[in-house]
């Protein structure tokens, strides 16, 4: 029986356990695993939104054509389909047992601003889906729309005339007129709160 020299057996045995031995790639550093959970979060919420909309059949501005109030008007009243939006509440009116949700959001390139009423029994369902600790609450929200009409923007503009104190100013209203904004009233039909990343885990 041949014996194989010391040396040659030590090397054998080292290479076999290096072999089996998984490269440990470095860890990530915290602000890449939130970046990645982020993007997955990101992903459900996009997805879920979809699912949401295609199951009401719910119009989205990038349905059609819809440059003019009038075609939005024309469609809401021919279609009988609902409206889908997906923006941040700004806030929470009640007013008789019915919450109203302001929405802010774009629809048809504009920027809009939603009021959707919302029962009672719905309210406390949303509500306890916020996170409080958060500023901005983002969802995809269907809605009958009751509704609608443009507006161009009222700025107000403030000049120093004659005069280098504050009691020279004055104020002037204006309207901007190439930066439309569309308003929009309806009742909530169904709803989607996207999901956020906790604050403790920053």
């Amino acid at each position: 029986m041949t014996s194989f020299p010391k040396n040659l057996l030590i090397a054998i045995s080292l290479i076999a356990v290096s072999c089996g031995q998984e490269k440990k790639e470095p860890p990530k550093e915290k602000s890449e695993v939130r970046y990645d959970k982020q993007k997955q979060l990101d992903t459900l919420n996009k997805n879920e939104a979809a699912n949401l909309i295609g199951k009401l059949n719910a119009i989205q501005s990038k349905d059609n054509d819809l440059k003019f109030t009038f075609k939005i008007q024309e469609i809401i009243k021919n279609s009988n389909r609902p409206i889908s939006v997906i923006g941040n509440i700004t806030d929470i009116m009640e007013k008789n047992g019915i919450y109203i949700f302001k929405i802010f959001g774009t629809f048809s390139k504009k920027d809009c601003l939603f009021e959707i009423s919302v029962s009672s029994e719905m309210f406390h369902k949303i509500f306890s889906q916020l996170d409080l600790k958060y500023s901005l609450h983002k969802g995809c929200f269907i809605f009958k729309p009751t509704s609608i009409k443009s507006s161009s923007l009222l700025t107000i503009e403030s000049e120093v005339s004659g005069g280098e104190t504050i009691d020279d100013a004055e104020s002037s209203l204006t309207y901007d007129f190439n930066d439309e904004i569309l308003f929009f009233k309806g009742n909530l039909i169904d709803y989607y709160v996207y999901k956020k990343l906790p604050k403790d885990e920053d």
